[in-house]
């Protein structure tokens, strides 16, 4: 991280020169620039990569962060990707509903209470949609007795290489720490050997066993406890942010937006010209330099002349700026914007008048989109979750587990589905009106309800409550009793 300092185009140009983009240089660069996107210092002095960003976009000197989407298309993420309450009692329901048998179920949420998941469920979503990448290792703590899941700062992770099927096969952890009072290099390298994995220590690039532990050890875990999750899976070894293909177009909102901004200000608090000196030695010149009390002349002032004899006259430097021309093309720009980006549009959280249908339909792209990048996250949770109820059972943590569990499919689970916008009970209402309008209208022409409830997809045990008589029995095909 200490040598990234300055921005370059083929840093976020994937389809130019894939080496480049994933090179471990680029990678730090997104990671950094994205994240101050999302916290709106992209363009701030503080941010390291402001004044290279600037140069290398020839964007406007004072630029601010005056659209910027990133922090509400983060958080829209953050809270539709796995968002919502993890059930601890019944992991069947919640935000992450696991389905699995009762024994798997059990371990699992006593693994989910270890690792703060409620917590970190939020910060995995948050990270991937602003960074691209996430990187979740399993942490096998002796001194606890504990194995937990732990997410690591992606801008660490020096180096990764995969297998074909993507899963990783080793790793490189590079980031400063303090050591004795001084600021020194921590890495870790870990790699495969057999069915060892490896892990080996470095302080400032010599063996070095941290916190008194050997610079050097191995793990029998025949798998390399680290699971990438992509973002936004492009066909590459590392993902995209969220806002990765539009920070063009809002960097150019930001400009023009910026630059009206600034208009605007001259203009309600102008210079003065004042004229009419004959000698030059009666001219003064304000050219605008920065100082410690305007250390931003730019912004707030125009140069000037000023005379000063007799029969001088003043006037008002006014600039000229097409406002209407300029306040229609951000407007325009926005409306790109949230083209490409449904979660911007604020017909998702119509309420009022709007029917169930009307909002259901302005939420099915949004909705398609979370479900699609929804699917590398549940992926990656069920793969780091069997590695570590696998290594748990190893260390005893988890009766019943243990390595050999990992291969022989005994640790098989799945996701389910589940809604990416919690149904409005009146909206509810309105689709089981429209559900019972045509359940109505197929019994009418002559259809039996148990088909067509059964053709509706309708599940058998609800099916045999509703064919329920007042006695008990359950309704034939023909509308005749049948026996309980």
């Amino acid at each position: 991280m200490a040598g990234v300092s300055a921005f370059r185009q083929a840093y976020v140009a994937s389809g130019s020169d894939s080496d480049a983009f994933e090179s471990a240089a680029a990678r730090q660069v997104r990671y950094l620039l994205f994240f101050s996107f999302y916290e709106n210092t992209a363009y701030a002095e503080i941010n390291k990569l402001a004044a290279s960003l600037k140069a290398d976009q020839h964007l406007y000197r004072y630029i601010r962060g005056i659209y910027n989407p990133t922090y509400r298309i983060a958080e829209f993420h953050k809270a539709h990707i796995l968002g919502g309450s993890l059930n601890i009692e019944d992991p069947t329901q919640g935000a992450i509903p696991i389905q699995a048998d009762d024994n798997l179920t059990r371990v699992i949420a006593q693994l989910w209470v270890d690792s703060g998941m409620q917590a970190l469920k939020d910060v995995i979503a948050l990270r991937g949609a602003i960074e691209g990448d996430v990187f979740l290792v399993v942490s096998d703590d002796l001194t606890r007795g504990k194995v937990t899941i732990q997410r690591l700062d992606a801008r660490t992770v020096a180096d990764v290489s995969f297998d074909g099927a993507g899963n990783v096969k080793g790793y490189v952890i590079e980031e400063k720490r303090r050591l004795d009072g001084r600021e020194v290099q921590y890495k870790l390298i870990v790699s495969r050997s057999g069915r060892d994995v490896v892990y080996e220590t470095f302080l400032n690039n010599a063996p070095y066993g941290w916190y008194g532990q050997p610079s050097r050890w191995s793990e029998p875990y025949g798998f390399v406890p680290m699971v990438h999750i992509k973002h936004n899976d492009v066909g590459l070894n590392f993902g995209w942010s969220e806002v990765h293909p539009i920070r063009p177009k809002f960097q150019e909102v930001d400009e023009q937006a910026s630059m009206l901004g600034d208009y605007l200000r001259k203009y309600s608090d102008p210079v003065w010209l004042v004229s009419g000196a004959k000698k030059m030695g009666n001219v003064v010149v304000d050219d605008g330099d920065a100082t410690e009390l305007d250390p931003q002349p730019g912004r707030n002032k125009l140069r000037f002349l000023a005379g000063y004899a007799e029969g001088t006259k003043a006037q008002a430097l006014l600039p000229t700026q097409d406002v209407e021309g300029t306040l229609k093309h951000i407007d325009g720009l926005q409306r790109e914007l949230e083209k490409d980006y449904p979660e911007l549009q604020t017909d998702i959280w119509a309420t009022g008048d709007t029917s169930g249908r009307a909002l259901r339909v302005a939420r099915e792209r949004v909705a398609d989109k979370v479900i699609q990048r929804r699917a590398n996250y549940d992926d990656g949770i069920v793969r780091i979750q069997k590695m570590a109820v696998s290594i748990g059972g190893m260390r005893g943590y988890f009766p019943g587990f243990s390595l050999e569990s990992y291969g022989a499919g005994a640790l098989e689970h799945r996701i389910a589905d589940r809604p990416v916008f919690q149904p409005d009970p009146i909206d509810q209402g309105e689709i089981d009106a429209q559900e019972w309008e045509i359940i109505n209208s197929a019994v009418k022409a002559g259809a039996s309800l148990e088909g067509v409830l059964e053709m509706r997809g309708w599940p058998q045990d609800k099916i045999r409550m509703l064919l329920k008589t007042g006695d008990g029995r359950v309704q034939n095909t023909e509308g005749e009793p049948d026996g309980l």
